[in-house]
C-alpha cells in the first residue's frame, strides 16, 4: 500500500531525486540553524528580565500586605486550584499574621492552564474582590473552600456567592471578574512567572531568590527570621504604591 504525500509525485531518475533530496536537506538544516539562533537570542533577551524586577520589586498590579517598606519581601506565585497551594495557604496566612509588622508579602497569579481549568476564573474573581479592597480575604475563601468549586463545570455562581459572603457589591464583582482587564492582569502575572523560570506552584521568592518550599511552619519561620537578621536597609525594594494594600486580618 502506498503513502499519501502532500504534493503530487513526478517521474524522476535516481540522480535527480538525490539532488533534490540533498537540496531539501540543506535548506532544512539552514532553517533549523536560524531558528536555533533566534531562540538563543530570545532567551538572552529574557534573561535580562529575570530576577529582581520579576521576583523582588513591587509592581503596580501586585497585591501586597504586611510591612510595606520592609527589607524582606516574600513573593508567592500561586494557583487557586492547585492542591499544594491549598495545603500551603494556612501556613502562609499564619506567617502574614505573625510577621505583619516585619515582612512584606506579595501574591501573584500562576494558573496552570493545562491542568486546572477553573484556576484562571478564580484568579479573575480574586482580582474583582481586590478592586473592592478584599483580595486577601477572598483568596482565603478560595483556598478554604477549594474542594467545593474546583470540579464545577462553571464555578462563576459559586464565586459570586463568596463575594456576597464578604458583603461585596456583587454586580460590580461579576462585571470585573468577566472583564478583559481581569483576564489581562492574570495573564501578565503568569507571563512574568514564565520569564522567571517558574514551572510549578506554589513558588516562593525570598528577597528575589527562589526558595525550596519549606516543610512546615517552623522551617518557613526560620527562613524569614534569617532573612530579617541579615537584611540591610540598602536591600529594601522601591516602595511602588500597589493597587491593593489590604492588611491581613
Amino acid at each position: 500500500m502506498g503513502l499519501c504525500y502532500p504534493f503530487p509525485t513526478m517521474q524522476m531518475d535516481k540522480q535527480t531525486v538525490m539532488k533534490k533530496v540533498g537540496t531539501i536537506v540543506a535548506w532544512a538544516v539552514g532553517i533549523v540553524a536560524v531558528l536555533g539562533f533566534l531562540v538563543l537570542v530570545a532567551k538572552m533577551q529574557d534573561s535580562t528580565q529575570v530576577g529582581s524586577p520579576l521576583a523582588n520589586d513591587i509592581l503596580p498590579t501586585d497585591h501586597v500586605t504586611g510591612k510595606l517598606d520592609s527589607a524582606v519581601t516574600l513573593v508567592e506565585y500561586s494557583d487557586f486550584q492547585c492542591p499544594a497551594c491549598g495545603a500551603y495557604a494556612p501556613l502562609v496566612e499564619k506567617l502574614m499574621v505573625d510577621y505583619s509588622d516585619k515582612v512584606r508579602f506579595v501574591f501573584r497569579h500562576f494558573p496552570i492552564y493545562s491542568k486546572h481549568p477553573n484556576a484562571e476564573i478564580a484568579a479573575r474573581a480574586s482580582e474583582a474582590a481586590g478592586k473592592q479592597g478584599q483580595f486577601f480575604q477572598y483568596a482565603q475563601l478560595l483556598f478554604a473552600k477549594q474542594s467545593d468549586w474546583v470540579d464545577q463545570p462553571d464555578p462563576r455562581e459559586t464565586l459570586k456567592g463568596y463575594a456576597k459572603s464578604l458583603s461585596l457589591n456583587v454586580d460590580d464583582f461579576e462585571k470585573y471578574m468577566n472583564s478583559n482587564e481581569s483576564k489581562t492582569t492574570v495573564t501578565k502575572d503568569y507571563q512574568g512567572g514564565v520569564r522567571a523560570g517558574i514551572n510549578g506552584t506554589p513558588t516562593f521568592f525570598l528577597n528575589g531568590k527562589t526558595i525550596d518550599n519549606p516543610n512546615g511552619y517552623p522551617a518557613f519561620k526560620k527562613l524569614l527570621d534569617d532573612a530579617l537578621t541579615t537584611a540591610t536597609p540598602a536591600e529594601q525594594a522601591p516602595a511602588t504604591p500597589p493597587v491593593d494594600t489590604t492588611t491581613q486580618k
